[in-house]
């Protein structure tokens, strides 16, 4: 999807909005159609309401902080309301749904600038500035954010899917 420059800008929402609910009603209607019996849907912690974060020291990611939901963007919604269809799919269609609410995958190569996450970001920008430039540093300089590395992400999905566990995690 991109990095905080991509959807936070207001730029983009109905871009994304569309075109992930697009994916995400196709991919459930072939699965119901085709009787798949289990199938995995990538949220976001962006699905959580902005003031559970504002707090550094105490972020707030419990399942009972989700609701009421006040998401902190347009892709935020996006997510809490595809988390909403596929447990719908898991309730009346019997699809065994596992999800996770990622927060910052890294991956060796970035998809180019406002596309990476922020130590990339970071990265490009002091290696673009000359001498004596400033560089936009978004944010208070208090955030925690966490960062998981790709290959990281995708053994926890693998063991997600093998496991029983059922709701978003």
């Amino acid at each position: 999807m991109g990095g905080a420059g991509f959807i936070f800008t207001g730029e983009n929402d109905a871009d994304i909005m569309h075109n992930s609910a697009t994916i995400n009603l196709n991919v459930l209607d072939a699965c119901h159609k085709r009787s798949i019996k289990r199938i995995f849907y990538s949220s976001s912690a962006c699905m959580y309401p902005a003031y559970n974060q504002q707090d550094a020291d105490r972020p707030n990611c419990i399942e009972s902080s989700a609701y009421p939901a006040e998401p902190d963007s347009e892709y935020g919604w996006e997510k809490l309301f595809s988390e909403r269809l596929y447990l719908s799919y898991s309730r009346c269609y019997g699809l065994e749904v596992r999800i996770a609410r990622y927060h910052n995958i890294l991956v060796p190569r970035v998809l180019g600038p406002r596309r990476e996450k922020a130590p990339a970001a970071l990265c490009r920008k002091i290696a673009l500035a000359s001498d004596g430039d400033a560089i936009e540093i978004w944010g208070d300089g208090l955030q925690n954010p966490s960062f998981l590395y790709v290959s990281e992400c995708i053994e926890g999905t693998l063991r997600l899917m093998r496991s029983g566990f059922h709701g978003p995690c």
